[in-house]
């Protein structure tokens, strides 16, 4: 993963973009990604027990003005120093963003609220009386400064939609993704990992298309999806197992984890989280 990071930060230092994402649209025959943007291929602690499984960042410029690097080379002197700063920002965005309240950050927190063996802990309802918003904060800062975020696309964009929503698409575009599904793979087995969740419904798509071709044609095994009703919501998940590398990677797919009903539903987003830990654990 360091040297794709390292690749990438580079290509922006000398090009002010990141090549690869223009040649990853170009093979999409659309702009779904920024190549004026840092990516961001992961977040928190490299070596977690606790690895959560994103999409991509999702934090797209959508201004016409090109982000310039020329003051990060004037500050920063070297590509050494900017990468090291990038890598040192990326392991510390917990701490180095504690003061701001995200939903989608604190939202992590409260799903992984009832699991147990983490490796950290979690305020507990860290929602309750919360006026002021800082046992929140402290929540977020603590999934995020703790756990390994992971993203399968480090490239931002504004969505993603079309591109792995459905088994014929995610056919369509597996090649383009499997370098990417790969680097994951490879980063979750250079540590033990307790909880590894792939928190979206396009996962069990991409990961149905993998099954299918020859590197990994009997290799990766699903559960039957499940579902928890609550309240007008259908929640669902289920377990994937992939033999890969020499290891037995035993995962989770949690299908509503993006619903846009949850963001601000703590208590929906823990019982969500407990619903998806007691599946896992059978």
């Amino acid at each position: 993963m360091f040297e794709d990071i390292k690749k990438d930060l580079y290509s922006l230092w000398e090009n002010n973009k990141v090549l690869r994402v223009e040649d990853l649209n170009t093979s999409l025959k659309k702009k779904y990604f920024h190549p004026n943007q840092e990516p961001m291929y992961f977040v928190g602690n490299i070596s977690s027990p606790t690895v959560l499984v994103m999409l991509n960042p999702g934090n797209g410029n959508t201004s016409n003005r090109p982000y310039s690097f020329w003051g990060d080379k004037y500050n920063l002197k070297t590509f050494e120093n900017y990468y090291d700063s990038h890598i040192s920002s990326c392991k510390n965005y917990g701490s180095n963003d504690k003061d701001r309240l995200d939903n989608f950050d604190a939202k992590q927190a409260a799903f992984l609220h009832d699991f147990q063996d983490l490796g950290f802990e979690i305020p507990e309802k860290f929602w309750d009386e919360d006026v002021d918003n800082e046992k929140k904060k402290l929540a977020k800062q603590v999934v995020l400064t703790n756990k390994l975020q992971l993203e399968l696309i480090p490239y931002c964009s504004v969505s993603f939609n079309s591109l792995i929503d459905n088994a014929k698409n995610a056919k369509e575009h597996y090649a383009l993704f499997e370098p990417h599904l790969i680097r994951i793979l490879n980063t979750i087995n250079e540590h033990n990992r307790t909880h590894i969740l792939f928190c979206s419904k396009q996962f069990y798509y991409l990961l149905e298309a993998a099954s299918k071709t020859a590197l990994f044609y009997g290799k990766i095994k699903f559960t039957p999806t499940v579902e928890s009703k609550l309240e007008k919501l259908t929640l669902r998940f289920n377990k994937v197992s992939i033999d890969y590398g020499g290891k037995q990677i035993k995962a989770g797919i949690v299908h509503s984890f993006a619903s846009q009903a949850l963001p601000n539903a703590y208590e929906k987003m823990a019982a969500y989280g407990k619903f998806c830990y007691e599946n896992l654990q059978e």
